[in-house]
């Protein structure tokens, strides 16, 4: 079973509402049976998008066996690399479909859209609840994968349309601009060196205001932290 989670909020972008509107019409045609939970953080605190993606899983419920997609809102799968969400996923193994997208040509990137096991997320205690505003979370759980010796498929066929349309300088003009950044970032990337796998998925307090169902397998929740 699928699991898609995708971390929103539109109070500070309102273009995202475009943006989910056309990423579940997508996701309904090239993969109808997946289950899609929307997390939306209700608060006026910096975007959380791991805290968010935490709590989407426990939203979904899952099983260990199941796998879970953490997809942004922001990135439309095409047809030519749909096989990606669908092949298998090796035991110990996470798959990073998203390196496909080259805005972030690096190896070092983990974030956009990932796929992992929900007994795999929760090995690794899942992302970190502590990084408000733009970056670090991604980083903080690679370096989860990677300590316990989890490996990581890249993905490097198949087709990613960018919503957002921004060249990496025009992404990180528009995120200093509109005060995004996580402004600790460092610091909380060296926190957790020296506290591996804590304030994560177990860790979390999360309150749910409301939920919506919009059909058998998509979901809207409504959360704070």
């Amino acid at each position: 079973m699928l699991a898609i989670i995708i971390p929103y909020r539109a109070s500070t972008q309102p273009e995202r509402v475009a943006h989910l509107f056309k990423l579940l019409e997508t996701l309904h045609r090239h993969l109808p049976a997946a289950f899609v939970y929307i997390i939306e953080q209700c608060d006026d605190k910096p975007f959380n998008r791991g805290a968010l993606l935490n709590a989407g899983v426990k939203m979904a419920g899952m099983g260990d066996r199941d796998v879970l997609c953490f997809h942004d809102v922001d990135l439309l799968p095409c047809e030519d690399i749909i096989e990606e969400y669908l092949i298998p996923l090796e035991s110990n193994t996470v798959r990073h479909i998203a390196r496909a997208w080259k805005r972030y040509d690096s190896d070092t990137y983990l974030g956009g859209i990932l796929l992992m096991a929900q007994g795999t997320f929760k090995h690794v205690n899942g992302f970190p609840n502590d990084f408000w505003g733009w970056g670090g979370e991604d980083d903080e759980l690679r370096d989860r994968i990677l300590a316990k010796g989890i490996t990581v498929q890249r993905s490097t066929r198949g087709t990613i349309v960018d919503q957002e349309q921004m060249t990496l300088e025009q992404k990180l003009e528009h995120l200093q601009r509109t005060n995004q950044k996580c402004a600790d970032k460092w610091e909380k990337r060296e926190w957790h060196k020296s506290h591996p796998g804590e304030s994560g998925y177990r860790q979390l307090e999360e309150h749910v205001l409301a939920s919506k169902m919009y059909s058998s397998n998509c979901f809207h929740y409504w959360v704070t932290f």
